[in-house]
Order: C-alpha cells, then structure tokens, then sequence
C-alpha cells in the first residue's frame, strides 16, 4: 500500500513548486512505488467545507512536506489562521513525519509577519532545507523521502556479503548473496540491447527479497521470454555497442549470457531468474533467497512464522526475544514457533545458549516436496516491499571502466528530514 505525501503551502503563490512535487513523484519509477502526493488542487468539487477536506488529508498522510515562502494566504477570521499554518499545527500534533523546505526569496522582499513567525517556529522544530527553483526542490525531497524509506528498512542500498577464510587458498574468498557474475551480466545485457531511441533509464532496483533490472525496449521478433531458459539465438539490438563488450570480454559467448546467469543462481542455491516483459520495459528479477512467495505458499505456517520470516529477509536475522516483540507471542510460543521454523529447514539456529542465539535464512532443502528451484511470480506477501533504485542514463558509459561490480545505492546527501531539530 502506498503512503501519502501532503504538499503543503500558500496555494497560490507556490502553485508550480506544488505541480512540480506531484508530477516528480508520480513520474518517478521507485518514489511512485512508495507514494502518492496529495495537492488540494487535484480535489474535484464536493459538498464539504474546504479545511475538513484537507485536514482529513493531512490526517490520512505519512509525510508532511511543507513549502513556506514570503505570504501567509487567506485568514480564518474565526481565530486568524491560514490553511497552510493550520496544515502545519495539525501535522505537528499527529506526529506526522514532517519536511520543510524554505523558498529563497529577494532580499528586499519582507515576508508577512504571520509567515516570519510560523517559519521561525518550523526552523526551531524541523531541520529544513532552502531551493530556488523547482529543480532544486525536486532533487532535494527526493533525498529526504529516500533517506525516509531507509529509515524505515522499506528499501535497502546493497546486498550482504560474506567474507571467508585463507584455508582454501591465500585469498580471502568474498561471495554474495546473488552472484555478482550474474548481476554484472544482466547489467551488460541491458546496456548492450535497450532501446536508445527511449527516453528511459536502465534502472537497478534492490528489494527485500529479490533484485530488478528493467531495461527499455523488448526481446528481438520471434523470441519469447521462455525461452532464455534454454539454448537460443543471439540477436543483439545495438551490434556496435554488444561487439566491442564481446571483444572485451565483458559477453562471453554470444546467446549464452542469460542460460549462466541461470547456472550461478543454481550454483548459489537461489532459484532461476524471471524474465518478462512489463510494457515497453524488459525486467529480470534475481531472487535474494529461495523462499519466494511461490515456495511460502505452498508451508503451512501460522501468521507469526510468515511475519518472522519477512523480518528475517529483510534483516538478516532474528532473536526469541524479537520475534516476541514482533509478533505478540510469549516466550513459549515464541520458542515452539522458532523450533518449528526450523524444524522445516526455513530458518537454521545460530548459537546454543544465551543471548547471542539467533535465526537466519537456512540453505535451500526440498520442503515439503516444494522445489525451490520453481520460478517465483509477483511480490512476496507479507514482506515490505524494499527498493534501491540506481538508473544507468542512457548507455551508462560504464562496461569500459573496472569489470568490478559496483554497488547499488540510493542518493544519501544532505537531507530535510523529518527528525527534530538538534541544539548545537
């Protein structure tokens, strides 16, 4: 379910900066996922008085963006507040999480007294950031609702790894939970086949549960997503950018690249990669582990297991103590809840005794005559949908530099954020 984004400010005066926020959100392949902005221009003509309307807005929001320049707007007369101030009082009661963004104005321009209060009063509270024009603010409150998902675990900036031991050899063995060899070559293959008469970016997406490539344009004619699980022609859309990327080495063997992006998955014990089209945008999805919705599905377990496990692949891992918080159990249930975990071989036991035991994802088994190995379709229910989104701009320019693979992450500069202000 989406969160609501309330725009608020002085209606008129900040009409296109208001606009500006609505389309950016919608438009934006990863914030649109998370959110709906609200402007109290998008209301049609109802029967209701103006401020119940937007109060039940502000009320119905998870963020609080407000713009504040130089006038106040229209005043109640019953007590002399503005909309925008009575927007902002209410937000402020609710707890909602609140940005505040200030627009720069000219110097010799003095903002209305009521405006200059409430503004001191918002910068006391809020720790806020100031933009010029629309482009500025757009940038900016992308940061801030980014920097909002992260906090709340809803989307995640890298992948865990894992780093070995020298017993096998005098390198230090690092592995990843989806083989960097298989993200590297849907990469590639992105870069070498999109479209480039599209105005769309390559976009890299990380969730709790599995990662996205979506890539603009569609499969050659006559081939169909199936069939890049087995052996197939290769007709590359741009042949002057996939030469030099074979002759580099970065395309192996041509019409092979998607049957071992399916070896290193199996080879990891993950399941195979979805392909499909969505629209005019390819997507191929790698799974993070093998417990997709498909395989969850098909376990019986109670409301609490399935909780727990979506906290697990998001987290990484789980405590007794935690899973009674999470769920509500007591310490018995919980323990006979976890024992059964991992009794089906979901979740594997670290540690005996103490506090330092814990749960975590366990390597693939066959459950239940369920093989893990079944392509998974749609989102795992029951998990928050976590997404890093990173877009390669046209070509990306990126397949003649290193050949290492390079994380994903979300912006992460300076931000208005919603946490109260600290006295320096």
């Amino acid at each position: 379910m989406k969160q609501l984004v309330f725009v608020s400010s002085v209606q008129k005066e900040l009409a296109e900066e208001r606009k500006a926020i609505r389309d950016f959100i919608e438009g934006n392949r990863l914030l649109g996922r998370h959110f709906d902005a609200f402007i109290f221009e998008d209301l049609p003509a109802k029967n209701r008085r103006p401020d119940d309307l937007y109060l039940d807005k502000v009320d119905a929001c998870s963020v609080f963006v407000a713009l504040f320049a130089v006038e106040y707007g229209w005043e109640d007369p019953t007590d002399g507040l503005s909309p925008t101030e009575r927007e902002f009082n209410r937000a402020t009661e609710l707890g909602r999480h609140r940005l505040l963004f200030l627009k720069n104005a000219d110097k010799d321009i003095k903002p209305h007294p009521k405006m200059a209060a409430l503004t001191n009063r918002a910068k006391a509270e809020l720790i806020y950031k100031r933009f010029n024009n629309t482009a500025d603010l757009t940038s900016l409150l992308y940061d801030s609702l980014i920097e909002y998902l992260e906090e709340r675990g809803i989307i995640q900036s890298k992948l865990a790894r894992s780093v070995g031991t020298r017993a096998a050899g005098a390198a230090v063995p690092v592995t990843y939970e989806i083989p960097k060899e298989a993200i590297r070559e849907i990469i590639v293959n992105a870069v070498a086949h999109r479209d480039y008469t599209s105005g769309a970016a390559v976009q890299v997406s990380v969730f709790a549960d599995r990662l996205e490539v979506w890539n603009p344009g569609s499969l050659p004619r006559g081939l169909r997503p199936d069939d890049l699980s087995r052996p197939h022609s290769s007709e590359p859309s741009n042949p002057l950018i996939a030469r030099p990327l074979y002759l580099a080495h970065y395309i192996e063997n041509l019409g092979t690249g998607t049957l071992d992006v399916i070896r290193h998955c199996l080879e990891s014990d993950l399941p195979p990669p979805r392909f499909e089209q969505r629209g005019s945008q390819f997507v191929v999805t790698l799974w993070r582990d093998w417990l997709t919705s498909d395989v969850l599905a098909g376990l019986n377990l109670n409301d609490r297991q399935r909780k727990a496990i979506a906290h697990v692949k998001t987290t990484g891992r789980i405590g007794n103590l935690e899973y009674q918080r999470l769920t509500g159990a007591i310490k018995k249930t919980a323990t006979r809840d976890l024992d059964d975990l991992v009794a089906q071989k979901l979740l594997a036991k670290v540690g005996t005794t103490g506090r330092g035991v814990h749960y975590v994802i366990a390597r693939k088994g066959d459950i239940k005559g369920t093989s893990a190995a079944t392509t998974a379709k749609g989102d795992t229910k029951g998990t928050n949908e976590t997404s890093t989104s990173s877009q390669a701009n046209r070509a990306t320019n990126e397949p003649s530099g290193s050949r290492k693979a390079k994380k994903t992450s979300a912006k992460s500069s300076s931000t208005a954020t919603g946490r109260t202000r600290k006295k320096k």
